[in-house]
């Protein structure tokens, strides 16, 4: 008995002694201090991020090892690069939780970069974005290499201030860099920003635009107005169109196209609005004001301008309502005095609102003369011209109707008399169609 408990005791302090060998001991600094958190994550990730400059790896980093209990894998992070590792330690000291700015894979840049391109609230790498205080900002050449928290962004120079860890001799260390096309941090290019999904300290308050003003010129004119917000303007748009045509030359996708966006110098927001974009039409012009901040709150604005229609042609002859049977031609005619240009003609879906240029399909499309095929389709038809004269300026004749009726047999030939002796036979003859 007393040989077994011999054997047992020398197995644990075997197995002691192999438990103790694969032990490391890192002697790195403790995390410095943290400021009391706002309840605004985007913030509270931008000061602690603060609160640690200065921090210098020496036998690993605080980051790593805190970064060895999240991931539960198994491989020890303390002494492996921690730019990554850092920027999540800061969402997690933030409480914004694991879910919220990183998966498992976050200690690479990479596949943080790639965890907000597909989960962040936004995500930007055309470099004309607007990145925000919180936000991750990446680096890198053939591929991301490194990433660094945002701490605010100078709209008018487009430089974003930044800390990050593992920069300048292994430090955590504030920095800044251009965020516009083709710009280099270092010896990296900066590739874009992803903002992770924060969950509190989301305002509810909206932009506010003011002194809006507009200047004119032949060619268009030019929308200049100031927008401030209690965190950050992250973006202003300025759909614009012409009560002519009822908004066909509008930019569908005026929300995410970068030609209704403003642009922002000293706190001033203007955007051009340019006839040529616009058909070179006369009349009416609206153009609309959309303030977003980075929550989404939405504030906005309208603008509406006359460029006055002062063409020299004169319209001396209206087009007429016409009637038609089925598949007969239809024609109508302007007539004009002055130096005429061109014509077009155009035409209006019955029930619809939108007016629509003729083509070469219809004869005359061009002309002072256009001939329509009455199609049964084509039945409430409305049909005007365009006229230019040879400055530029247009004048618009009067809308015409047409009129489709159902083909009625005519006839072509009428019978005509006939002699004939007694007994022979007569004939007569008709023909229709």
């Amino acid at each position: 008995m007393a040989k077994r408990v011999s054997l047992l005791r020398t197995g644990v302090l075997l197995v002691v002694f192999i438990v103790l060998f694969n032990i490391k001991c890192y002697a790195y600094p403790p995390a410095y201090p943290v400021p009391a958190l706002t309840g605004n994550q985007a913030l509270d990730i931008a000061n602690i991020a603060a609160s640690q400059i200065g921090y210098a790896e020496s036998d690993g980093t605080v980051y790593g090892a805190w970064w060895n209990g999240v991931t539960n894998w198994g491989h020890d992070y303390t002494n492996e690069g921690w730019c990554a590792m850092f920027a999540c330690w800061c969402a997690d000291q933030a409480g914004a939780g694991l879910y919220v700015a990183y998966d498992k894979n976050g200690a690479m840049p990479g596949r943080l970069f790639d965890y907000l391109k597909a989960n962040g609230a936004a995500y930007d790498t055309s470099m004309t974005g607007t990145p925000m205080t919180g936000d991750f900002i990446f680096f890198g050449n053939d591929r991301v290499q490194h990433v660094a928290i945002v701490t605010g962004f100078d709209e008018a120079t487009r430089v974003a201030t930044l800390v990050g860890g593992n920069q300048k001799n292994g430090a955590v260390s504030a920095s800044a860099c251009s965020y516009v096309p083709d710009s280099i941090w270092g010896y990296q290019r900066v590739l874009g920003f992803g903002r992770p999904r924060y969950t509190t300290g989301a305002d509810t308050e909206p932009p506010v635009i003011s002194d809006i003003q507009v200047a004119a010129d032949s060619a268009g004119y030019t929308v200049t107005c100031r927008v401030t917000d209690n965190d950050a303007v992250s973006q202003v748009r300025f759909p614009t169109w012409t009560t002519y045509g009822d908004q066909d030359d509008l930019l569908k996708d005026w929300g995410t196209n970068e030609k209704a966006l403003g642009t922002t110098s000293n706190g001033i927001t203007s955007f051009r609005v340019d006839r040529s974009d616009h058909n070179n039409e006369l009349g009416t012009y609206v153009t609309d004001i959309y303030a977003y901040d980075r929550f989404g709150n939405v504030s906005t604005g309208r603008v509406i301008y006359t460029f006055e229609q002062t063409a020299s042609v004169t319209i001396t002859a209206q087009p007429q309502d016409r009637e038609a049977e089925e598949n007969e031609t239809a024609v109508f005619s302007v007539g004009a005095e002055g130096p005429v240009a061109s014509y077009q003609w155009q035409y209006k879906i019955a029930g619809t609102t939108r007016w629509r240029n003729s083509t070469s399909a219809t004869s005359g499309y061009n002309t002072a003369e256009l001939h329509v095929v009455a199609a049964p389709s084509r039945d409430g038809y409305q049909y005007r011209c365009k006229i230019t004269d040879e400055n530029g300026k247009t004048v618009t004749s009067d809308a015409a109707v047409l009129t489709v009726t159902e083909r009625t047999v005519r006839i072509t030939m009428q019978p005509q008399d006939a002699e004939a002796a007694v007994g022979e036979t007569a004939r007569f003859t008709v023909a229709a169609e």
